[in-house]
């Protein structure tokens, strides 16, 4: 989890996707995006249950569906696994459902990146911040979910230790499926569960999208390591 979520935001960050003459995304020659099929897709856009349950606990259900899909699952495997995900955990205790979207209003004087930066870490109002993010999407940046996170991403780099690291591998796992509301699921889960690092000790290289997945995470690993 942890691998494909560094990987992918390197990708998507320092803009090294390309484009074959198939029509496939690929990066730098690993091909990581992949198309999903109508259930997961769905599935994926669902938004009827919070980030987080039982105060803590982060919400694993959408993972699972584009491990599913990697592993070529029928569609009927998908969708059970989500039935009975988000009926009852694993851990034995039910997932929070969303609060109504329509009840939630944003406001542009008072809704905007000012805003959304002053609710680092304070663990309040994700769904608003899900709001903001997807307006931000279409109206500022014509619906490109890349350019979204090129622009929110990097000063929430220093955070992905809050959650045990979930929030970027929530957005990895997004940006790996290509979709849309769960990559603005996964940069609010980064600024809602924010806990900061040592940013000093934070660098990016052009060299860490190149690579894969493993070589990524030992350079951020190499990148911490305490001598």
């Amino acid at each position: 989890d942890l691998n494909i979520g560094f990987y992918s935001l390197n990708v998507i960050i320092l803009n090294k996707k390309q484009k074959t003459t198939c029509g496939h995304t690929t990066y730098h020659h690993t091909c990581i995006a992949i198309i999903m099929r109508s259930v997961a897709s769905t599935l994926l856009s669902n938004n009827s249950f919070f980030i987080e349950f039982q105060g803590y606990l982060s919400n694993h259900a959408k993972h699972a569906i584009v491990a599913l899909e990697r592993l070529n699952a029928k569609e009927s495997r998908v969708q059970y696994y989500w039935d009975e995900y988000t009926t009852l955990t694993p851990y034995g205790l039910t997932l929070k459902p969303s609060k109504p979207w329509k009840d939630i209003e944003l406001e542009p004087s008072v809704h905007n990146k000012e805003w959304f930066r002053s609710l680092r870490g304070k663990k309040e109002q994700w769904q608003e911040m899900c709001m903001y993010l997807e307006e931000e999407r279409i109206n500022r940046f014509g619906g490109s979910a890349d350019k979204l996170v090129q622009e929110y991403a990097p000063d929430l780099l220093g955070g992905i230790a809050g959650a045990l690291t979930h929030g970027i591998i929530h957005l990895g796992w997004g940006i790996d499926a290509s979709n849309d509301w769960m990559t603005v699921e996964g940069l609010a889960y980064l600024n809602f569960c924010y806990l900061g690092v040592d940013e000093s000790k934070l660098t990016v290289s052009g060299d860490d999208a190149t690579t894969g997945p493993m070589k990524a995470l030992e350079n951020v690993a190499r990148e911490f390591h305490i001598q």
